[in-house]
C-alpha cells in the first residue's frame, strides 16, 4: 500500500519518482501480521544514444523496514550477502569475452 509521486525536470531529460508506504482504510492492518514499510527513490536520466538504441541511466535507492522483531544483525548479514552476490555477478559480465 503505497503512494507514488513523480516529477519531470524542466528539460524533460530526468524523471524522479518516490514511492512511500501509507496507511489506507481499504487495506487495514491485521493483528496477526506485521506490515513492512518501504520508501523508494528512483531517478531516470536520458543518456546519449548508442547507435540507434536510446539509453537511460536508472538510480534506485530503497529503505525498508520489515516491521518485525528481526535482529539488525540478521538483516545486515542478508544485505551484505546480497550486495556481494550482485558484485560477483557484475564482475562476470565485465570480464566475460564479448
Amino acid at each position: 500500500v503505497q503512494t507514488i509521486i513523480w516529477k519531470w525536470a524542466a528539460d524533460k531529460k530526468e524523471l524522479t519518482v518516490v514511492a512511500d508506504s501509507i496507511q489506507n482504510a481499504a487495506f487495514p492492518e491485521r493483528k496477526e501480521y506485521l506490515r513492512a514499510s518501504s520508501t523508494v527513490l528512483c531517478k531516470y536520466k536520458k543518456e546519449a544514444q548508442v547507435g540507434e538504441t536510446p539509453q537511460t541511466k536508472v538510480t534506485w535507492t530503497q529503505q525498508v523496514d520489515l516491521g518485525g522483531v528481526i535482529p539488525k544483525w540478521v538483516q545486515n548479514r542478508q544485505g551484505v550477502g546480497q550486495l556481494m552476490y550482485v558484485i560477483e555477478c557484475s564482475s562476470y559480465s565485465t570480464h566475460a569475452p564479448h
